[in-house]
């Protein structure tokens, strides 16, 4: 039996390839979300609003953008760029909830995060790769 820390770097894993895949292009070129940079997937970042701390959020799809290392890193995500688009793209509302969500606990079980595991594995076969 995995243990849940194992199940949750798999899932960090494959989430964030996910969405690299995701905000890419058809030849798997991407846009840095806060500084517009353009790179490969795989030489950009999977970059939280909220931080990867809070497990509420932390594999939230509206909570995370492509970002390339320079932003994500060494600008801390870029946060006041970050807030600013992130806020027009899902309006006040739906920020709003996903601030509420950041606060709120949970516990994901085993089977959960295989579950998880699974379906973003699912999606990025979509995607070819």
């Amino acid at each position: 039996m995995k243990k849940s820390t194992n199940l949750k770097e798999k899932l960090d894993k494959v989430f964030s390839l996910y969405i690299r895949l995701r905000d890419s292009d058809e030849n798997g070129f991407c846009t840095c979300y806060t500084c517009g940079k353009v790179a490969h997937y795989k030489e950009m970042q999977n970059g939280h609003f909220w931080s990867r701390t809070h497990l509420s959020t932390r594999f939230n799809e509206d909570n995370c953008k492509v970002q390339c290392v320079g932003c994500n890193i060494f600008k801390k995500g870029n946060y006041i760029v970050y807030t600013k688009k992130l806020l027009k793209e899902l309006g006040e509302k739906k920020f709003d909830e996903l601030e509420r969500l950041k606060n709120s606990t949970v516990k994901i079980s085993k089977a959960e995060y295989e579950q998880m595991i699974e379906h973003y594995n699912q999606k990025i076969k979509e995607y070819g790769v």
